[in-house]
């Protein structure tokens, strides 16, 4: 199928280009003229299958393109379709059908018709050229220059009425605003105003300048450089604070033509109590930044006073924990190694002042222990283990340490769980102290001859396991239970009261129950018992890790070399501990040395060649710490490599920690259970 060829005339650029793209796209063929006179030339020379003429062109318009083709009888057969962006009367279809077009097409109409037309007029191709309408004979060369006169004539004036009705209507619309608004040329002069500008300004405007009627000073005028680049059509918009009679004003600009010059339009927008509004809330933000800079600085300050409040009451804290710690470790330690007959055989009445002695010395640790607990949750340092815990031993062992206080009372201890094995996520030494304050209490409470006990109830449903600590006990009273988990109270707080305690142990339970993200729970009734009941997450079976093994640096003995008992060097500043330990270990055959400083442990260590070191934390000079951290990088391996037994008595929370990373393979707080120390230093030099 031939490709047509298309002759374009548009004298617009833009136009040309949008045209040529969508016909070529279409498949045809295109060539270019910007007017009528090139197109005449060009049809000429390509001969094209079709021309597609915009009607209104500079030098020859698209009419009389049309006549001269019509009269050129090599060109008279090339189909002629004439384009007009602009409304065209009967008349002027008529006009163009005389000069030998064949059809009228708008521009802007769909490609499709467009198409349709292309090939509808090319199909044709007449031997001669199209008649007139109505029979009309083609228009004469002398006719045609006529009427094609009197029609740009008739054009023009409909052109003026129009232009009339246009302005007349842009005038309407212009005082119809409610903004003061001007138009100005590009050299600053006044062309128009509208009566709110006049109102405003209240004096006469012909041919005077901008900067005459809203300014004092030419060179203050910011508005000229702006006006001189807005071309028509253009928008920009600024603001002045030198208009109309100080006021401020937002100024929009639109460039236009008015009475055939570029000329832009101004619109006044008094943004005065805009401007006063933001610069009010400026003050305001500067009055906030300076009210917020300042309680900054109070915060600031505040927060300093507290940190050294924290740091005051952890040193306080820490150095009572070594206070009380320090004779209480001897008090315990000397009434157990006297019962276990160290110097001495003694009688039962003897052995039985010194348990009494050893009980009030463990009651006055547990308090202790319980006030660094709630010291360190309140300051946020308490540290929890979570790991798998079998519920039903941590249960029975939080028995087994109450069971002597109940025998003595003649009190039925009971124990119930379901289902049989429930392992939680938690931490199992946290969770027996829980449970121990809660036993220790309900045996406290009930009276000879009651009963007490732990029922765990398991659900998989919910994912809660349940404990409940239930006592037939004296009960509590409704009205005392919001106060029972409050830190130091004692609901029977008369000098005369029948229960002694400090009222640490239900406030310490409640922190250790939400710790372990769960909750406590209490059921009393007066004369009949309470039930206390924590409830913790259970996701159903957890798996049980082993124990991990105990570090061992010292080397194995060899085979078949019998065991001897292993040699221990131990430094501590307290002269009563180390005369306690020294006693201890000749009963227990473990030969021992002592040091009072870290400076004597480092001096004796090669003399002595011990098989594992005690080393109290807390000395004078160089400090337990250091010297650990020394012995780990002696450059003698047998030495770099001894097992080390930290001991403490701050019992403070990181103490573990720090104990571990300066090399310590275990850690001990003070008070220590002289046989644990024995077993931990036998499993420690096997």
């Amino acid at each position: 199928m031939k490709t047509l060829k298309i002759l374009l005339v548009e004298d617009s650029p833009t136009q040309a280009l949008r045209a040529r793209m969508m016909l070529e796209a279409q498949g045809f063929q295109v060539i270019q003229a910007a007017n009528g006179r090139l197109a005449l030339a060009q049809a000429r020379r390509e001969q094209p299958d079709v021309i597609l003429s915009d009607i209104l062109m500079p030098e020859m318009d698209g009419f009389q393109l049309s006549q001269a083709l019509h009269s050129d009888p090599r060109l008279k057969y090339i189909p002629v379709i004439l384009q007009s962006a602009n409304y065209l009367d009967q008349e002027d279809l008529d006009f163009g059908l005389a000069t030998g077009a064949v059809a009228f097409i708008p521009k802007g109409s769909p490609v499709d018709e467009l198409v349709a037309l292309i090939h509808s007029v090319t199909e044709k191709q007449p031997p001669a050229r199209r008649s007139a309408p109505d029979g009309k004979r083609s228009l004469a060369n002398k006719e045609f220059e006529k009427a094609h006169a009197s029609r740009l004539q008739n054009r023009l004036l409909k052109e003026v009425e129009i232009l009339e009705k246009a302005n007349a209507f842009t005038e309407l619309l212009l005082q119809t605003i409610p903004f003061p608004l001007d138009i100005v040329d590009q050299s600053g002069h006044i062309l128009y105003l509208n009566d709110v500008m006049k109102a405003a300004v209240g004096t006469d405007f012909s041919a005077k300048q901008c900067w005459e009627l809203y300014r004092d000073d030419r060179s203050q005028c910011q508005l000229c450089p702006l006006r001189i680049g807005i071309r028509v059509g253009a928008r920009a918009t600024i603001e002045s604070d030198a208009v109309l009679g100080g006021r401020i004003f937002e100024i929009s600009h639109v460039g236009m033509l008015f009475e055939n010059q570029p000329a832009v339009l101004e619109v006044f927008v008094d943004i005065t109590e805009r401007k006063r509004a933001e610069q009010e809330i400026l003050q305001l933000n500067r009055d906030l930044e300076r009210r917020v800079s300042e309680r900054t600085a109070e915060l600031q300050l505040a927060n300093l006073e507290l940190a050294r409040a924290g740091r005051m009451k952890d040193e306080f804290l820490a150095s009572m924990s070594h206070e009380l710690r320090t004779p209480l470790t001897g008090i315990l330690g000397l009434s157990e190694s006297l019962q276990m007959n160290t110097y001495g055989d003694l009688n039962e009445r003897t052995l039985n002042v010194l348990k009494m002695i050893h009980d009030s010395g463990r009651h006055l640790l547990e308090l202790i222990n319980d006030i660094l607990d709630l010291s360190k949750i309140e300051a946020g340092k308490f540290e929890m283990q979570m790991e798998p815990c079998p519920l039903g031993s941590t249960c029975q062992a939080s028995l087994q340490m109450v069971r002597s206080m109940a025998q003595k009372k003649r009190l039925q201890v009971r124990f119930a769980m379901d289902p049989p094995e429930i392992v939680l996520m938690a931490d199992g030494r946290r969770l027996k102290q829980l449970l121990v304050n809660l036993l220790s209490n309900a045996v406290k409470f009930t009276p000879e001859g009651g009963s007490l006990g732990i029922d765990v109830l398991g659900s998989l449903e919910d994912k809660k396991a349940r404990i409940t600590v239930w006592d037939t006990g004296i009960g509590i009273a409704q009205e005392d239970l919001p106060r029972l988990f409050q830190v130091f109270v004692q609901l029977d707080s008369t000098l005369s009261r029948q229960y002694a305690g400090t009222g640490l142990g239900l406030a310490l339970v409640k922190r250790l129950a939400e710790l372990s993200r769960g909750s406590v729970e209490v059921e009393s009734t007066p004369g009949q018992g309470s039930r206390f009941t924590v409830t913790l997450p259970w996701e159903g079976a957890a798996p049980l890790r082993e124990a991990a093994p105990v570090r061992q640096l010292a080397a194995r003995l060899p085979a078949g070399v019998p065991a001897k008992p292993p040699k221990v060097l131990m430094a501590d500043d307290d002269n009563v501990f180390l005369e306690m330990m020294t006693d201890f270990f000749r009963l227990q055959g473990l030969p021992l040395s002592t040091a009072q400083n870290g400076m004597e442990l480092l001096e004796r260590v090669q003399a002595v060649q011990p098989d594992i070191l005690v080393i109290d934390v807390q000395m004078p000079g160089i400090t337990g710490l250091e010297a650990m951290q020394r012995i780990r990088a002696h450059p003698d391996a047998a030495i770099s490599h001894l097992p080390i037994i930290a001991l403490t008595a701050l019992a403070m929370a990181g103490d573990r920690e720090r104990c571990l990373e300066a090399g310590a393979n275990e850690y001990l707080s003070k008070p220590v259970h002289l046989r644990e120390l024995v077993e931990l230093i036998r499993s420690l030099c096997p």
